[in-house]
């Protein structure tokens, strides 16, 4: 049995009716947490934080999870469920998030693999992902989970994704 996510409840708000399929989609960040501090970063090493995370849940729902079921501006009734994934954080200061995401387009039904990149500097319990061409979106970094919001499935719907050791 699929649970949802408590936010992909939500039907969506006007400006939904103009987003593209998610392979037109670009990546699209939001904040969450608090504002960032400055100096005083610990830096990608200096945590130990370096290596890959399981996605364990969204919006504290455990994985496979629905995101999405409803209609979807021009698009028509769509379902989109994420049913797995990881984050990789690299000495360097690189991640790299794959999130395994299914989707029923009106009854057109396709799997994607969405692959987020760029660059993450840890500052105290805060992480901060730099997208190139995006912005920073700050996320928490606490006891070997890291929790991020982001537009997983890449059709406008923002979630907290957490991932863990």
């Amino acid at each position: 049995m699929m649970r949802m996510a408590s936010a992909a409840r939500r039907r969506p708000g006007s400006g939904y009716g103009a987003i593209a399929r998610p392979f037109a989609l670009l990546l699209a960040v939001a904040l969450a947490g608090t504002a960032c501090t400055s100096g005083g970063g610990t830096g990608p090493s200096g945590d130990d934080a370096s290596g890959t995370y399981e996605l364990l849940t969204v919006e504290e729902v455990p994985v496979p999870v629905r995101v999405w079921q409803g209609p979807l501006g021009y698009q028509g009734y769509v379902i989109a469920d994420v049913n797995g994934g990881t984050l990789e954080l690299t000495d360097d200061g690189e991640f790299t998030i794959r999130l395994d995401v299914w989707f029923n387009w009106d009854g057109e039904i396709e799997t994607d693999v969405r692959i987020l990149r760029g660059f993450y500097e840890i500052d105290g319990p805060e992480i901060i992902f730099s997208f190139p061409n995006n912005g920073d979106v700050w996320g928490l970094y606490e006891d070997g989970v890291v929790e991020i919001t982001l537009n997983g499935a890449g059709i406008g719907v923002f979630h907290t994704y957490a991932f863990g050791r």
